[in-house]
């Protein structure tokens, strides 16, 4: 019997997705067409899984978890949805620990601080960070090297770029005259050395810890391209199937005590992987490791534990409406267009716009 089938003939019939951006698009559809009922929650009002046939809207969280059950597995679409979720998490240990270890691993100065002493244990190396507090602290920073900014919160952080994930200094441009420009708090970003590269350099691996600290299912792979170019989201991706890449990310996951849902992502450089992040959720290209949604949704629901499948290797996924110009590859997934569901593509360019506008107005972020 395949793995998905297994599932949802035991698993509870209901799940909720808080976030419903591409990313909590692919989690609904992946639960939905396995026969799992989704509530979705959209802060926003405007996201893009509000079209989709396998959500079923609710205003707030607590609607939707009224509707699906407290122990129904809830999972989120965003840094936005994963901060406010830990934030109102139970008193439960378990789950406060597991809420507050995500949120620490938010924190991208706190991530960065936690992996640092494994990297050469472990064969891996880091790009030279820092995380300042006080504006005192930005004058040790060089303005002689290739840096970036980053939002500390990242998605859920208050002032984002307008385009792209981060800010780039200019070369010689001193980081901290340029976050002053900016208006950004004195700890409101990480300053991070660029590791140069194609964006083919860029690995990625998602997958899923049991609470019990068994892996479940794992995906490898490799970026085609990202939007924008060096610094941006993935657009298209292929799936590697690389048994060291897995290999190490779950020893870092183990020591950093992480369970659930969590992606990392590399970049290759002069012979070595620079490990660039950490996200304790799903991610964007969800939708190509089907196998990890549904061990977190096993999980979650306190199913059995499974034997972890590794994704394998060739499948191809693409975020078509930021590729208008590039010819699509034939059995690639796309992020919103798909014929059971043919509302998100229907809608993927006025969608688009508006997440143009508003990144550039005021950002993504929900108080």
């Amino acid at each position: 019997m395949p793995k998905w089938q297994a599932v949802s003939m035991l698993a509870p019939p209901t799940a909720t997705v808080f976030g419903l951006s591409a990313t909590g698009l692919a989690i609904a559809r992946i639960l939905g067409r396995r026969g799992i009922r989704v509530y979705g929650v959209d802060r926003r009002h405007w996201e893009i899984g509000r079209s989709s046939r396998y959500v079923e809207v609710k205003s707030t969280l607590r609607a939707a978890l009224t509707e699906s059950g407290e122990d129904s597995p809830v999972f989120v679409g965003g840094d936005p949805e994963l901060r406010a979720y830990c934030e109102v998490q139970s008193a439960d240990a378990g789950a406060k620990k597991s809420s507050e270890l995500a949120l620490a691993l938010l924190d991208k100065g706190s991530q960065f601080r936690r992996c640092e002493p494994h990297m050469n244990d472990l064969g891996m190396a880091m790009p030279r960070t820092w995380s300042p507090v006080v504006w005192q602290d930005w004058a040790d920073i060089p303005s002689s090297l290739s840096l970036v900014l980053k939002p500390r919160f990242g998605g859920a952080s208050r002032l984002r770029p307008r385009f792209g994930k981060l800010w780039q200094c200019l070369p010689g441009q001193s980081p901290m005259q340029y976050a002053k420009e900016l208006g950004l708090d004195a700890d409101a970003v990480l300053v991070q050395e660029v590791i140069p590269g194609p964006d083919t350099s860029i690995d990625v691996c998602f997958l899923y810890r049991y609470p019990t600290g068994e892996f479940g299912s794992i995906m490898t792979g490799q970026k085609l391209r990202q939007q924008p170019r060096g610094f941006g989201s993935s657009s298209r991706l292929v799936t590697t199937d690389d048994p060291e890449l897995a290999t190490m990310a779950k020893a870092l996951i183990t020591r950093l005590g992480v369970t659930g849902l969590v992606s990392l992502e590399w970049k290759r450089h002069a012979a070595q992987r620079f490990l660039m992040e950490i996200n304790p959720r799903a991610v964007l290209f969800s939708a190509i490791a089907p196998e990890v949604i549904l061990d977190a949704y096993a999980g979650a629901a306190r199913l059995p534990v499974r034997s972890p499948t590794h994704v394998p290797g060739g499948r191809r996924w693409q975020y078509s409406i930021r590729e208008p110009f590039s010819a699509p590859v034939a059995g690639t997934v796309d992020a919103l267009a798909t014929p059971d569901d043919p509302w998100p593509g229907r809608l993927a360019l006025p969608y688009t716009l508006a997440l143009m506008l508003a990144t550039r107005v005021r950002g993504r972020h929900i108080p």
